[in-house]
């Protein structure tokens, strides 16, 4: 549930970005052409911005397959390199450690987390079966591998609060409140309030995120569009004052 609200909330960035990219590869690869061909006609002297664009344009036109088959390359590998459990290890400390994204996915994996072992202490299971079963669904290798060490320490009479500092990912006033549960015996209470909180950590952090990309990619598309724009208006203000000389 938390991940398809991130999902939900990024769908229409996503959208509105490709869309953009469509148009600007349309505009670069028919649209330009035509003006190209009426500035070389009337000998205009081109901008630097427009010769660029040109440059640009017909790189694309003439090396599409290429572009494509980069594309596609560069895909293949980083999809196959991901499915390796090195690149997905890589992958996940990426993901803890990117700016917006980063906290964000710590709020979803303490709420994960949380939530699971709540429930599966509250239904009966002992702590170590629990914590079994939440390395395997907590979706993250990186934070995986810390819960397994965790257990580790659990078998050797730490409590559970001590070796989850080390995880990295859990705030000291997670650690705080697991530490009352376990020493009040109420941890399966406890997990649970932390989840419900987090749950709203993230419904904010993903509003949040939304409120910042949208005026982001507004603001990167004006640029790219602008600066079409300005290349073909610029050498047209030249052909009008040829034509009025």
């Amino acid at each position: 549930e938390l991940n398809q609200k991130v999902k939900s909330a990024l769908t229409y960035p996503l959208i509105v970005s490709v869309v953009a990219v469509l148009v600007v590869i349309f505009l670069l690869t028919n649209v330009l052409p035509i003006f190209v061909g009426m500035f070389k006609n009337a000998g205009v002297q081109l901008p630097l911005p427009t010769r660029i664009l040109i440059a640009i344009s017909s790189s694309i036109s003439q090396y599409w397959y290429f572009y494509t088959g980069v594309i596609f390359l560069i895909s293949y590998s980083i999809s196959s390199f991901l499915k390796t459990p090195e690149g997905r290890r890589i992958y996940d400390r990426m993901l803890l450690n990117m700016p917006i994204f980063g906290p964000l996915n710590k709020k979803i994996l303490i709420s994960r987390f949380t939530r699971t072992l709540g429930t599966l202490i509250s239904a009966g299971v002992p702590l170590m079966k629990a914590m079994e079963v939440v390395e395997k669904v907590v979706g993250n290798t990186v934070v995986a591998e810390g819960l397994k060490k965790a257990q580790e320490d659990i078998k050797k009479g730490l409590p559970l609060s001590e070796p989850l500092k080390r995880i990295g990912i859990f705030p000291p006033m997670v650690i705080q409140m697991i530490s009352i549960g376990e020493s009040s015996g109420s941890l399966d209470s406890i997990l649970n309030k932390t989840a419900d909180f987090y749950d709203g950590e993230v419904d904010t952090a993903v509003s949040q995120m939304t409120t910042l990309l949208e005026p982001l990619i507004i603001v990167m598309l004006a640029t790219v569009v602008g600066f079409i724009v300005i290349s073909i208006v610029m050498p047209l203000f030249q052909l009008y004052n040829f034509i009025g000389q």
